[in-house]
Protein backbone atom coordinates (compact mmCIF):
# COMPACT_ATOMS: atom_id res chain seq x y z
CA UNK A 1 0.00 0.00 0.00
CA UNK A 2 1.39 3.26 -1.23
CA UNK A 3 0.43 5.19 1.70
CA UNK A 4 1.73 3.29 4.23
CA UNK A 5 5.29 3.37 3.29
CA UNK A 6 6.21 6.71 3.57
CA UNK A 7 4.69 6.30 6.98
CA UNK A 8 6.74 3.51 8.00
CA UNK A 9 9.60 5.49 6.56
CA UNK A 10 11.57 2.45 4.77
CA UNK A 11 10.97 -0.82 3.54
CA UNK A 12 10.10 -3.24 6.04
CA UNK A 13 10.64 -6.65 5.22
CA UNK A 14 9.15 -10.23 7.23
CA UNK A 15 12.01 -10.26 9.57
CA UNK A 16 11.61 -6.75 10.82
CA UNK A 17 7.75 -6.71 10.71
CA UNK A 18 8.08 -9.53 13.23
CA UNK A 19 10.66 -8.76 15.24
CA UNK A 20 11.09 -5.31 15.67
CA UNK A 21 9.53 -3.73 18.84
CA UNK A 22 7.71 -0.91 16.74
CA UNK A 23 5.31 -3.57 14.69
CA UNK A 24 4.99 -7.39 16.29
CA UNK A 25 8.06 -7.55 18.82
CA UNK A 26 7.73 -11.28 18.68
CA UNK A 27 11.26 -13.45 19.63
CA UNK A 28 12.12 -15.93 17.18
CA UNK A 29 13.84 -19.16 17.29
CA UNK A 30 16.51 -19.58 14.86
CA UNK A 31 14.39 -22.53 13.21
CA UNK A 32 11.48 -19.83 13.09
CA UNK A 33 14.09 -16.92 11.68
CA UNK A 34 15.11 -19.16 8.91
CA UNK A 35 11.41 -20.25 8.01
CA UNK A 36 10.48 -17.14 7.09
CA UNK A 37 13.56 -16.10 5.25
CA UNK A 38 13.06 -19.22 3.64
CA UNK A 39 8.98 -18.51 2.33
CA UNK A 40 9.95 -14.76 1.08
CA UNK A 41 13.10 -15.63 -0.50
CA UNK A 42 15.42 -13.73 1.28
CA UNK A 43 18.93 -14.34 1.91
CA UNK A 44 19.90 -17.21 3.92
CA UNK A 45 23.04 -16.76 6.46
CA UNK A 46 25.18 -20.41 7.21
CA UNK A 47 23.06 -21.09 9.71
CA UNK A 48 20.07 -20.51 8.18
CA UNK A 49 21.61 -22.76 5.58
CA UNK A 50 21.59 -25.48 8.01
CA UNK A 51 17.76 -25.27 8.99
CA UNK A 52 17.11 -25.31 5.39
CA UNK A 53 18.66 -28.56 4.87
CA UNK A 54 17.64 -30.16 7.95
CA UNK A 55 13.65 -29.35 7.77
CA UNK A 56 13.16 -28.60 3.98
CA UNK A 57 15.86 -31.59 2.65
CA UNK A 58 16.40 -29.74 -0.17
CA UNK A 59 20.05 -28.81 -2.18
CA UNK A 60 19.15 -25.74 -4.37
CA UNK A 61 17.39 -22.48 -2.20
CA UNK A 62 15.83 -20.57 -4.79
CA UNK A 63 15.92 -17.10 -3.75
CA UNK A 64 12.28 -16.33 -4.52
CA UNK A 65 9.10 -16.20 -2.35
CA UNK A 66 6.94 -19.02 -2.06
CA UNK A 67 3.44 -19.17 -3.23
CA UNK A 68 2.33 -22.24 -1.26
CA UNK A 69 4.16 -23.30 2.49
CA UNK A 70 3.60 -26.58 4.69
CA UNK A 71 4.12 -25.94 8.23
CA UNK A 72 4.15 -29.28 9.65
CA UNK A 73 5.51 -28.63 13.19
CA UNK A 74 5.62 -30.92 16.33
CA UNK A 75 3.14 -29.14 18.54
CA UNK A 76 4.26 -26.03 20.53
CA UNK A 77 6.61 -25.26 18.10
CA UNK A 78 5.07 -21.99 16.62
CA UNK A 79 3.39 -22.45 13.73
CA UNK A 80 0.45 -19.99 14.04
CA UNK A 81 2.18 -17.13 16.55
CA UNK A 82 5.25 -17.56 14.79
CA UNK A 83 4.53 -17.66 11.41
CA UNK A 84 1.12 -17.91 10.27
CA UNK A 85 -0.16 -14.88 12.17
CA UNK A 86 2.92 -12.54 11.12
CA UNK A 87 2.97 -13.43 7.56
CA UNK A 88 -0.83 -13.18 7.54
CA UNK A 89 -0.71 -9.14 9.02
CA UNK A 90 2.54 -8.56 7.41
CA UNK A 91 0.59 -9.54 4.10
CA UNK A 92 -2.59 -7.49 5.24
CA UNK A 93 -0.61 -4.33 5.83
CA UNK A 94 2.39 -4.54 3.91
CA UNK A 95 1.44 -6.77 0.65
CA UNK A 96 0.28 -3.62 -1.36
CA UNK A 97 -3.17 -4.78 -1.98
CA UNK A 98 -5.62 -2.24 -2.44
CA UNK A 99 -9.66 -3.09 -3.29
CA UNK A 100 -10.82 -2.01 -6.59
CA UNK A 101 -14.32 0.09 -6.21
CA UNK A 102 -16.73 -2.65 -5.26
CA UNK A 103 -14.17 -5.57 -4.04
CA UNK A 104 -14.12 -7.54 -1.60
CA UNK A 105 -10.52 -8.30 -0.73
CA UNK A 106 -10.24 -10.67 2.44
CA UNK A 107 -7.11 -12.43 4.21
CA UNK A 108 -8.94 -15.79 5.71
CA UNK A 109 -7.32 -17.58 8.13
CA UNK A 110 -9.84 -21.28 8.56
CA UNK A 111 -9.55 -23.83 11.55
CA UNK A 112 -11.13 -27.03 12.11
CA UNK A 113 -14.08 -25.31 13.90
CA UNK A 114 -15.18 -22.57 15.21
CA UNK A 115 -13.51 -22.39 18.71
CA UNK A 116 -10.17 -22.83 16.86
CA UNK A 117 -11.22 -20.29 14.03
CA UNK A 118 -11.37 -17.49 17.31
CA UNK A 119 -7.95 -18.64 19.19
CA UNK A 120 -6.04 -17.99 15.80
CA UNK A 121 -8.34 -14.36 15.68
CA UNK A 122 -7.91 -13.52 18.79
CA UNK A 123 -4.09 -13.92 18.28
CA UNK A 124 -3.75 -11.71 15.77
CA UNK A 125 -6.47 -9.11 17.11
CA UNK A 126 -4.35 -8.93 19.95
CA UNK A 127 -0.91 -8.85 17.81
CA UNK A 128 -2.73 -5.58 16.93
CA UNK A 129 -3.41 -4.01 19.75
CA UNK A 130 -0.08 -4.09 21.26
CA UNK A 131 1.57 -2.85 18.55
CA UNK A 132 1.37 1.38 18.63
CA UNK A 133 2.50 1.32 14.81
CA UNK A 134 -0.18 -1.29 13.59
CA UNK A 135 -2.75 -0.42 15.34
CA UNK A 136 -3.09 2.53 13.38
CA UNK A 137 -4.05 0.37 10.51
CA UNK A 138 -7.24 -0.78 11.90
CA UNK A 139 -10.26 0.68 10.87
CA UNK A 140 -12.58 -1.83 13.62
CA UNK A 141 -12.17 -4.66 14.98
CA UNK A 142 -15.31 -7.32 15.47
CA UNK A 143 -15.64 -10.52 16.81
CA UNK A 144 -14.00 -12.31 13.79
CA UNK A 145 -13.24 -9.71 11.73
CA UNK A 146 -10.18 -7.08 11.56
CA UNK A 147 -11.08 -4.12 8.53
CA UNK A 148 -8.23 -2.47 7.56
CA UNK A 149 -8.05 1.23 6.69
CA UNK A 150 -7.33 -0.26 3.27
CA UNK A 151 -10.75 -1.61 3.19
CA UNK A 152 -8.91 -4.99 3.22
CA UNK A 153 -10.28 -7.55 5.70
CA UNK A 154 -8.89 -10.64 7.75
CA UNK A 155 -11.42 -12.92 8.68
CA UNK A 156 -11.40 -16.00 10.89
CA UNK A 157 -14.04 -19.22 9.78
CA UNK A 158 -14.38 -22.85 11.12
CA UNK A 159 -13.68 -25.49 8.55
CA UNK A 160 -15.61 -24.26 5.76
CA UNK A 161 -15.18 -23.59 1.46
CA UNK A 162 -18.72 -21.68 1.02
CA UNK A 163 -18.10 -18.62 3.13
CA UNK A 164 -14.94 -17.81 1.36
CA UNK A 165 -16.22 -17.91 -2.04
CA UNK A 166 -16.84 -14.87 -3.86
CA UNK A 167 -13.71 -12.69 -2.21
CA UNK A 168 -10.70 -12.12 -3.81
CA UNK A 169 -7.88 -13.57 -1.40
CA UNK A 170 -4.48 -12.28 -1.57
CA UNK A 171 -2.92 -14.13 1.18
CA UNK A 172 -4.92 -16.77 3.53
CA UNK A 173 -3.78 -19.50 5.94
CA UNK A 174 -5.18 -23.30 6.92
CA UNK A 175 -4.65 -23.58 10.33
CA UNK A 176 -4.22 -27.54 11.96
CA UNK A 177 -5.13 -28.31 8.09
CA UNK A 178 -4.92 -32.26 9.58
CA UNK A 179 -7.56 -32.42 11.34
CA UNK A 180 -10.19 -31.10 9.09
CA UNK A 181 -12.22 -33.54 7.25
CA UNK A 182 -10.88 -35.25 4.34
CA UNK A 183 -12.07 -35.56 0.50
CA UNK A 184 -15.45 -37.16 0.67
CA UNK A 185 -17.05 -35.26 3.60
CA UNK A 186 -18.47 -31.70 3.03
CA UNK A 187 -16.39 -29.02 3.94
CA UNK A 188 -13.33 -30.87 3.45
CA UNK A 189 -9.69 -30.14 3.71
CA UNK A 190 -9.72 -29.85 -0.12
CA UNK A 191 -12.97 -27.95 -0.65
CA UNK A 192 -11.53 -25.54 1.82
CA UNK A 193 -8.34 -25.33 -0.14
CA UNK A 194 -9.82 -25.19 -3.56
CA UNK A 195 -12.45 -22.15 -2.44
CA UNK A 196 -9.03 -20.25 -1.11
CA UNK A 197 -7.04 -20.87 -4.26
CA UNK A 198 -9.61 -19.67 -6.45
CA UNK A 199 -10.00 -16.42 -4.39
CA UNK A 200 -5.90 -16.10 -5.24
CA UNK A 201 -6.92 -16.50 -9.27
CA UNK A 202 -6.31 -12.48 -9.76
CA UNK A 203 -2.85 -11.90 -7.88
CA UNK A 204 -0.86 -15.56 -9.01
CA UNK A 205 0.43 -13.69 -12.57
CA UNK A 206 3.31 -12.40 -13.39
CA UNK A 207 5.66 -11.00 -11.31
CA UNK A 208 2.75 -11.09 -8.05
CA UNK A 209 1.46 -13.45 -5.97
CA UNK A 210 -0.29 -14.18 -3.22
CA UNK A 211 0.76 -16.30 0.24
CA UNK A 212 -0.90 -19.73 1.10
CA UNK A 213 -0.16 -21.67 4.34
CA UNK A 214 -1.26 -24.96 5.54
CA UNK A 215 0.08 -25.44 8.85
CA UNK A 216 -0.22 -28.45 11.68
CA UNK A 217 0.71 -31.44 13.54
CA UNK A 218 0.60 -34.30 11.44
CA UNK A 219 -1.99 -37.04 12.21
CA UNK A 220 -2.87 -39.79 9.87
CA UNK A 221 -0.95 -40.28 6.45
CA UNK A 222 -4.17 -38.79 4.32
CA UNK A 223 -5.91 -35.42 3.07
CA UNK A 224 -4.08 -32.33 1.67
CA UNK A 225 -1.23 -31.76 4.32
CA UNK A 226 -0.12 -35.32 3.61
CA UNK A 227 -0.73 -34.94 -0.35
CA UNK A 228 1.76 -32.10 0.14
CA UNK A 229 3.93 -34.11 1.90
CA UNK A 230 4.25 -36.84 -0.66
CA UNK A 231 4.44 -34.33 -3.62
CA UNK A 232 7.04 -31.55 -2.66
CA UNK A 233 8.96 -32.38 0.67
CA UNK A 234 12.71 -32.32 -0.35
CA UNK A 235 11.36 -31.36 -3.83
CA UNK A 236 12.73 -28.71 -6.12
CA UNK A 237 9.66 -27.04 -5.99
CA UNK A 238 9.85 -23.55 -7.15
CA UNK A 239 5.72 -22.50 -5.78
CA UNK A 240 5.40 -24.92 -2.44
CA UNK A 241 7.58 -24.93 0.44
CA UNK A 242 7.02 -28.36 2.47
CA UNK A 243 8.81 -27.52 6.22
CA UNK A 244 8.71 -30.54 8.41
CA UNK A 245 10.40 -30.26 12.11
CA UNK A 246 10.13 -31.77 15.43
CA UNK A 247 8.72 -29.30 18.46
CA UNK A 248 12.40 -28.85 19.95
CA UNK A 249 13.88 -27.75 16.60
CA UNK A 250 11.30 -25.25 16.04
CA UNK A 251 11.02 -23.69 19.56
CA UNK A 252 13.83 -25.03 21.91
CA UNK A 253 13.24 -22.64 24.04
CA UNK A 254 9.86 -23.18 25.07
CA UNK A 255 9.74 -27.07 24.72
CA UNK A 256 10.52 -29.44 27.21
CA UNK A 257 13.37 -32.38 26.52
CA UNK A 258 12.31 -34.39 29.52
CA UNK A 259 8.55 -33.87 28.87
CA UNK A 260 8.66 -34.84 25.11
CA UNK A 261 11.08 -38.14 26.70
CA UNK A 262 8.32 -38.99 28.94
CA UNK A 263 5.65 -38.81 26.02
CA UNK A 264 7.63 -40.84 24.10
CA UNK A 265 8.08 -43.43 26.72
CA UNK A 266 4.33 -43.75 27.23
CA UNK A 267 2.88 -43.59 24.12
CA UNK A 268 5.32 -43.96 21.03
CA UNK A 269 3.10 -43.41 18.04
CA UNK A 270 1.39 -40.91 19.34
CA UNK A 271 3.96 -38.85 20.49
CA UNK A 272 6.37 -39.12 17.31
CA UNK A 273 3.47 -37.31 15.05
CA UNK A 274 2.93 -35.01 18.28
CA UNK A 275 6.55 -34.09 18.55
CA UNK A 276 8.82 -35.45 15.86
CA UNK A 277 6.00 -34.22 13.38
CA UNK A 278 6.29 -37.62 11.74
CA UNK A 279 3.26 -38.58 9.76
CA UNK A 280 1.80 -42.23 11.30
CA UNK A 281 -0.80 -44.53 11.29
CA UNK A 282 -3.02 -44.64 14.06
CA UNK A 283 -3.17 -47.03 16.40
CA UNK A 284 -6.61 -48.06 15.74
CA UNK A 285 -6.83 -47.90 11.67
CA UNK A 286 -8.25 -50.47 10.35
CA UNK A 287 -5.99 -50.75 7.26
CA UNK A 288 -2.47 -49.19 6.42
CA UNK A 289 -1.75 -46.57 4.54
CA UNK A 290 0.49 -49.02 2.63
CA UNK A 291 -2.03 -51.66 2.19
CA UNK A 292 -4.56 -48.94 0.71
CA UNK A 293 -1.79 -47.18 -1.86
CA UNK A 294 -0.78 -50.39 -2.75
CA UNK A 295 -4.03 -51.69 -3.96
CA UNK A 296 -4.55 -48.43 -6.17
CA UNK A 297 -4.58 -48.33 -9.58
CA UNK A 298 -2.70 -44.99 -10.53
CA UNK A 299 -5.05 -43.26 -12.58
CA UNK A 300 -7.69 -45.79 -13.71
CA UNK A 301 -11.05 -43.99 -13.17
CA UNK A 302 -12.81 -47.01 -14.41
CA UNK A 303 -12.90 -49.99 -16.49
CA UNK A 304 -14.97 -50.76 -18.98
CA UNK A 305 -17.21 -53.98 -19.18
CA UNK A 306 -15.43 -55.23 -22.81
CA UNK A 307 -12.26 -55.07 -20.44
CA UNK A 308 -13.24 -57.92 -18.04
CA UNK A 309 -11.54 -61.11 -19.48
CA UNK A 310 -13.70 -64.48 -19.80
CA UNK A 311 -14.68 -66.29 -16.94
CA UNK A 312 -14.27 -63.55 -14.55
CA UNK A 313 -16.97 -63.13 -11.84
CA UNK A 314 -18.40 -59.88 -11.68
CA UNK A 315 -20.56 -58.58 -8.20
CA UNK A 316 -21.96 -55.15 -7.51
CA UNK A 317 -23.16 -53.52 -4.22
CA UNK A 318 -24.53 -50.12 -3.37
CA UNK A 319 -24.71 -48.74 -0.25
CA UNK A 320 -28.45 -47.16 -0.71
CA UNK A 321 -29.29 -44.82 2.37
CA UNK A 322 -28.54 -41.43 0.05
CA UNK A 323 -30.31 -39.17 3.14
CA UNK A 324 -28.78 -36.11 4.75
CA UNK A 325 -25.41 -35.85 3.62
CA UNK A 326 -24.76 -39.50 3.10
CA UNK A 327 -24.33 -40.81 -0.75
CA UNK A 328 -25.99 -43.32 -2.64
CA UNK A 329 -22.90 -45.42 -3.93
CA UNK A 330 -22.50 -48.10 -6.23
CA UNK A 331 -19.59 -50.17 -6.63
CA UNK A 332 -18.69 -53.44 -8.65
CA UNK A 333 -16.26 -55.86 -9.06
CA UNK A 334 -14.96 -58.84 -10.75
CA UNK A 335 -12.90 -62.13 -9.33
CA UNK A 336 -10.08 -63.63 -10.86
CA UNK A 337 -8.34 -66.67 -10.09
CA UNK A 338 -5.50 -67.54 -11.72
CA UNK A 339 -3.75 -70.93 -12.80
CA UNK A 340 -2.03 -71.03 -9.74
CA UNK A 341 -5.46 -71.21 -8.01
CA UNK A 342 -4.91 -67.37 -6.26
CA UNK A 343 -8.13 -64.76 -6.56
CA UNK A 344 -7.87 -61.45 -7.13
CA UNK A 345 -10.73 -58.58 -6.99
CA UNK A 346 -10.69 -55.84 -9.05
CA UNK A 347 -12.56 -52.84 -8.97
CA UNK A 348 -14.80 -51.59 -11.97
CA UNK A 349 -17.21 -49.51 -11.17
CA UNK A 350 -17.69 -46.78 -8.35
CA UNK A 351 -20.54 -44.06 -8.45
CA UNK A 352 -21.81 -41.86 -5.99
CA UNK A 353 -24.88 -39.42 -5.59
CA UNK A 354 -24.98 -37.21 -3.02
CA UNK A 355 -28.01 -34.77 -1.90
CA UNK A 356 -27.17 -31.37 -2.45
CA UNK A 357 -28.31 -28.54 -0.16
CA UNK A 358 -31.79 -27.76 0.12
CA UNK A 359 -32.35 -30.83 -2.67
CA UNK A 360 -32.26 -34.75 -2.71
CA UNK A 361 -30.96 -36.44 -5.93
CA UNK A 362 -33.51 -38.19 -8.36
CA UNK A 363 -33.99 -41.69 -7.06
CA UNK A 364 -35.88 -42.81 -10.46
CA UNK A 365 -32.79 -41.32 -12.25
CA UNK A 366 -30.01 -42.58 -10.13
CA UNK A 367 -32.18 -46.27 -10.07
CA UNK A 368 -32.27 -46.16 -13.91
CA UNK A 369 -28.77 -45.42 -13.97
CA UNK A 370 -27.25 -48.37 -11.74
CA UNK A 371 -29.33 -50.77 -13.52
CA UNK A 372 -28.07 -50.01 -16.51
CA UNK A 373 -24.57 -49.78 -15.36
CA UNK A 374 -24.91 -53.60 -14.13
CA UNK A 375 -26.36 -55.11 -17.34
CA UNK A 376 -23.48 -53.53 -19.39
CA UNK A 377 -21.42 -56.09 -17.17
CA UNK A 378 -24.05 -58.49 -17.36
CA UNK A 379 -24.89 -58.40 -13.63
CA UNK A 380 -28.81 -58.88 -12.38
CA UNK A 381 -28.14 -59.03 -8.91
CA UNK A 382 -27.49 -56.61 -6.72
CA UNK A 383 -25.85 -56.63 -2.75
CA UNK A 384 -27.36 -54.08 -0.52
CA UNK A 385 -28.28 -53.38 3.33
CA UNK A 386 -31.53 -54.95 5.06
CA UNK A 387 -31.90 -51.32 5.23
CA UNK A 388 -32.71 -50.27 1.96
CA UNK A 389 -36.66 -49.75 1.95
CA UNK A 390 -39.00 -51.92 0.59
CA UNK A 391 -39.11 -48.83 -2.49
CA UNK A 392 -35.83 -48.92 -3.13
CA UNK A 393 -36.33 -52.40 -3.12
CA UNK A 394 -39.47 -52.44 -6.22
CA UNK A 395 -37.86 -49.83 -7.83
CA UNK A 396 -34.69 -52.48 -9.16
CA UNK A 397 -37.18 -55.50 -9.30
CA UNK A 398 -39.13 -53.12 -11.79
CA UNK A 399 -35.76 -53.06 -13.98
CA UNK A 400 -34.98 -56.54 -13.54
CA UNK A 401 -32.17 -56.20 -10.74
CA UNK A 402 -32.19 -58.40 -7.77
CA UNK A 403 -31.90 -56.66 -4.68
CA UNK A 404 -30.31 -59.06 -2.13
CA UNK A 405 -29.41 -58.79 1.82
CA UNK A 406 -26.03 -60.29 1.48
CA UNK A 407 -25.24 -63.42 3.84
CA UNK A 408 -21.97 -65.91 4.65
CA UNK A 409 -21.76 -68.88 6.03
CA UNK A 410 -20.82 -69.16 9.36
CA UNK A 411 -20.53 -72.78 11.03
CA UNK A 412 -22.83 -73.89 8.68
CA UNK A 413 -25.17 -71.32 9.38
CA UNK A 414 -26.36 -67.93 7.58
CA UNK A 415 -24.76 -64.96 8.92
CA UNK A 416 -26.06 -61.33 7.91
CA UNK A 417 -22.94 -59.81 6.63
CA UNK A 418 -23.32 -55.81 7.79
CA UNK A 419 -21.30 -53.22 6.66
CA UNK A 420 -18.06 -54.53 9.57
CA UNK A 421 -18.45 -57.77 8.72
CA UNK A 422 -17.93 -56.92 5.01
CA UNK A 423 -15.00 -54.81 5.68
CA UNK A 424 -13.31 -57.47 8.04
CA UNK A 425 -13.69 -59.56 5.18
CA UNK A 426 -12.42 -57.49 2.62
CA UNK A 427 -9.92 -56.61 5.16
CA UNK A 428 -8.05 -59.59 4.03
CA UNK A 429 -7.63 -58.54 0.36
CA UNK A 430 -6.03 -55.88 1.19
CA UNK A 431 -3.33 -56.78 3.55
CA UNK A 432 -2.93 -59.59 1.15
CA UNK A 433 -2.52 -57.75 -2.17
CA UNK A 434 -5.48 -59.21 -3.27
CA UNK A 435 -7.13 -56.63 -4.06
CA UNK A 436 -7.19 -53.67 -6.53
CA UNK A 437 -9.41 -50.62 -7.25
CA UNK A 438 -10.28 -46.79 -8.55
CA UNK A 439 -7.88 -43.93 -8.18
CA UNK A 440 -10.73 -42.77 -6.68
CA UNK A 441 -9.56 -39.89 -3.73
CA UNK A 442 -12.84 -39.77 -2.01
CA UNK A 443 -12.70 -43.63 -1.65
CA UNK A 444 -9.07 -43.90 -0.66
CA UNK A 445 -10.08 -41.29 2.19
CA UNK A 446 -12.92 -43.22 3.44
CA UNK A 447 -10.98 -46.24 3.67
CA UNK A 448 -8.45 -44.45 5.95
CA UNK A 449 -11.08 -43.45 7.91
CA UNK A 450 -12.14 -46.87 9.30
CA UNK A 451 -10.82 -47.79 12.70
CA UNK A 452 -11.32 -51.03 15.11
CA UNK A 453 -14.26 -50.01 18.06
CA UNK A 454 -13.64 -53.39 19.50
CA UNK A 455 -14.68 -56.24 17.45
CA UNK A 456 -16.67 -53.88 15.06
CA UNK A 457 -14.92 -51.40 12.55
CA UNK A 458 -16.76 -48.03 11.49
CA UNK A 459 -15.52 -44.94 9.98
CA UNK A 460 -14.02 -42.23 13.14
CA UNK A 461 -16.36 -39.52 10.80
CA UNK A 462 -19.13 -41.77 9.57
CA UNK A 463 -18.33 -41.06 5.92
CA UNK A 464 -17.97 -44.18 4.63
CA UNK A 465 -20.70 -44.82 1.82
CA UNK A 466 -17.80 -45.18 -0.92
CA UNK A 467 -15.84 -47.72 1.12
CA UNK A 468 -19.43 -49.83 1.90
CA UNK A 469 -20.24 -50.40 -1.23
CA UNK A 470 -16.45 -51.41 -2.42
CA UNK A 471 -15.57 -53.62 0.94
CA UNK A 472 -19.29 -55.39 0.23
CA UNK A 473 -18.63 -56.18 -3.15
CA UNK A 474 -15.26 -57.81 -2.65
CA UNK A 475 -16.49 -59.41 0.40
CA UNK A 476 -19.42 -61.35 -1.46
CA UNK A 477 -17.28 -61.90 -4.74
CA UNK A 478 -15.31 -64.06 -2.55
CA UNK A 479 -18.08 -65.29 -0.73
CA UNK A 480 -19.79 -66.52 -3.32
CA UNK A 481 -16.94 -68.07 -4.81
CA UNK A 482 -16.92 -71.95 -4.81
CA UNK A 483 -13.12 -72.19 -3.85
CA UNK A 484 -11.04 -71.55 -1.97
CA UNK A 485 -13.64 -71.12 1.05
CA UNK A 486 -14.27 -67.45 1.84
CA UNK A 487 -11.76 -65.57 3.78
CA UNK A 488 -8.95 -67.04 2.43
CA UNK A 489 -7.22 -65.63 -0.86
CA UNK A 490 -4.71 -67.32 -2.90
CA UNK A 491 -1.52 -68.50 -0.81
CA UNK A 492 -1.60 -69.64 2.66
CA UNK A 493 -1.91 -66.99 5.25
CA UNK A 494 -0.26 -67.42 8.37
CA UNK A 495 -0.02 -64.15 9.85
CA UNK A 496 1.88 -65.26 12.67
CA UNK A 497 -0.80 -68.04 13.92
CA UNK A 498 -0.07 -70.99 15.66
CA UNK A 499 -2.27 -73.83 13.97
CA UNK A 500 -0.40 -76.65 14.64
CA UNK A 501 -2.76 -77.49 18.17
CA UNK A 502 -5.88 -78.47 15.96
CA UNK A 503 -8.38 -79.39 18.08
CA UNK A 504 -12.04 -80.01 18.38
CA UNK A 505 -13.60 -77.13 16.57
CA UNK A 506 -14.71 -74.16 19.10
CA UNK A 507 -11.92 -74.22 20.59
CA UNK A 508 -9.04 -71.63 20.71
CA UNK A 509 -5.58 -72.56 19.71
CA UNK A 510 -3.78 -69.82 20.07
CA UNK A 511 -2.52 -66.95 22.21
CA UNK A 512 -4.07 -64.48 19.70
CA UNK A 513 -7.49 -65.62 20.57
CA UNK A 514 -7.71 -67.47 17.21
CA UNK A 515 -10.95 -69.98 17.39
CA UNK A 516 -11.21 -73.66 15.27
CA UNK A 517 -14.61 -73.86 13.40
CA UNK A 518 -14.53 -76.81 12.04
CA UNK A 519 -13.01 -78.29 8.37
CA UNK A 520 -10.02 -76.23 8.61
CA UNK A 521 -11.03 -72.89 9.03
CA UNK A 522 -10.45 -70.87 12.23
CA UNK A 523 -11.49 -67.20 12.87
CA UNK A 524 -8.75 -65.00 14.20
CA UNK A 525 -10.00 -62.83 17.35
CA UNK A 526 -10.65 -59.67 14.86
CA UNK A 527 -13.18 -61.89 12.88
CA UNK A 528 -11.58 -62.49 9.97
CA UNK A 529 -11.01 -65.69 8.22
CA UNK A 530 -8.72 -68.36 7.44
CA UNK A 531 -7.70 -71.90 6.32
CA UNK A 532 -5.41 -74.01 7.72
CA UNK A 533 -2.38 -73.61 6.19
CA UNK A 534 -1.29 -76.81 5.95
CA UNK A 535 -4.51 -77.44 4.16
CA UNK A 536 -5.52 -80.27 6.46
Amino acid sequence: MAAMIPILERDVDIITFTTHKRFLGLLLSPAQLALLKAIYGMKLTDEDWEYWWQCAQREEYPGEPFTEVDAIFGTRGGKSSRIQAPCMLYEAIMGGFEPNVGESVVIPVVAQDQHASRIVFRLMKDMLAQSAMLKTFVDKALKSTITLTSGIEIRAYPSTSRAIHGYSIPAGAMDEVARFRFEGAADSDADVESAILRGMTNYNRGESRALFIKASTPTSRSGVLYRDYQVSFGKADPHRLVWVAPSLVMNPAEVSPEHVAREMARDPVRARRLYLAEFSEDAGAFLSGEDIERAVQKGVREVDHSSVPPGAKVTFACDPSGSGTDAMTLSGVMLETEPTGRQRVTQLVQRSWTNTKGRAFDQEAVTDGIAETMKRYGVKKLYGDRWGSSLVVQAFEHRGIEYVVPHMTIDGKASYMDRSRGYLEAGVLFRTGNIAILDDPATVAELRSLERRGEKVDAWNDHEDRANALCLAAAMAVANAAHPSFGFVGRPIVMNRDFTQRGPAGEIVDEQGTRHLGDGLFRAKTGELFRDPRGL
